[in-house]
């Protein structure tokens, strides 16, 4: 054979080579959550099994920065984690806009006593924040919360709307149950 037909065969299995890499190669999607709260290894813990939930979904939760780290081979996959994360009782921000969290659904205006359920509260540092975050919350004058509990009552004279929105921006997903 001459040197032609080997450059031309050369070439032919490289175009091979190539296309079966980019065959078999998937692009992978990620979202970070940001301005989670991850206070400790239980929290971590409590991501990484959610994620874990759904089948083709890697999870790196850091408590150093309050990140959650999702890939997963398609945004459909990638979505269904991150709901998994929020029916836990977590949330953040997400940095990738195809992703979505849907917002609470709050009363309009003043409620005497809100039940809220599903929140995440593995222990004591959990529970401070919880309480941090409703502290700034006007006209609420006690909750039910208890270190491991998911589930609280808040009571007094205050706007749901805003009790869901502190909750939300300290890195927790309320899930409401009865407002009066």
């Amino acid at each position: 054979m001459n040197i032609h037909v080997h450059r031309i065969l050369l070439a032919g299995i490289l175009a091979v080579v190539i296309f079966q890499a980019a065959a078999t190669a998937r692009a992978e999607e990620k979202v970070t959550l940001s301005d989670m709260h991850i206070c400790c290894p239980s929290c971590v813990k409590a991501i990484q099994t959610a994620a874990a939930t759904v089948p083709g979904v890697k999870c790196v939760a850091s408590q150093d920065d309050y990140t959650t780290t999702l890939t997963a081979d398609n945004l459909a996959t990638l979505q269904k984690g991150v709901d998994a994360l929020v029916k836990a009782g977590f949330c953040g921000t997400p940095d990738n806009k195809a992703i979505k969290i849907a917002d609470v659904k709050a009363p309009q205006g003043k409620v005497t006593k809100l039940e809220i359920a599903h929140v995440h509260n593995c222990c004591g540092k959990c529970t401070a924040a919880l309480k941090d975050a409703l502290s700034d919350v006007k006209g609420i004058t006690s909750n039910t919360l208890e270190p491991k509990k998911t589930s609280f009552v808040l009571e007094g004279n205050f706007d749901a709307g805003e009790a869901v929105k502190a909750l939300v921006k300290s890195g927790f997903y309320p899930e409401l149950k009865e407002a009066k």
